[in-house]
């Protein structure tokens, strides 16, 4: 989350100090990523959602407008760095407050991940990241649409 407040990625000897081990991470969740079914309720849900998503590898819906219960559908061949933006933009999701609006509220978190991943990108690997195999090589849960 530090990025997501002050623009600066921290270095990866800050983050082990922080994150344990043996304890799941802050930020992602086993049910963070999801498949279809699980994630939409009605198919208008899911056309809405492709539909913001349009020109993404992944897609984000939560059940309610206060961010905290979200899940990641991931696009069926997506790319390491394309799962990281989907978590970026998770990020940005959770630090709201509520929304009138949970897709106004999921825009607004595309735009501002849209408006920042390069600069991420950027301040994470000068700090010694390496982002193209930050995130997942494998997620078991991808679908196509």
């Amino acid at each position: 989350h530090e990025f997501l407040r002050s623009g600066v990625a921290p270095t990866p000897q800050q983050v082990s100090r922080q994150e344990s081990i043996f304890l799941a991470p802050k930020l992602y969740r086993p049910e963070t990523f999801a498949n279809l079914t699980d994630t939409f309720d009605s198919p208008d849900q899911l056309k809405t959602a492709v539909k913001i998503f349009k020109h993404e590898s992944y897609l984000i819906h939560c059940k309610r407008e206060r961010f905290q219960q979200c899940r990641v559908v991931v696009r069926e061949g997506a790319r390491s760095r394309e799962v990281l933006k989907s978590l970026v933009t998770l990020g940005y999701l959770r630090l709201q407050e509520e929304s009138d609006s949970m897709n106004k509220g999921i825009q607004a978190a595309l735009q501002k991940t849209n408006r920042n991943f390069a600069n991420f990108l950027k301040s994470a690997a000068a700090q010694g990241w390496h982002t193209d195999s930050l995130v997942f090589h494998h997620i078991e849960r991808c679908a196509n649409w």
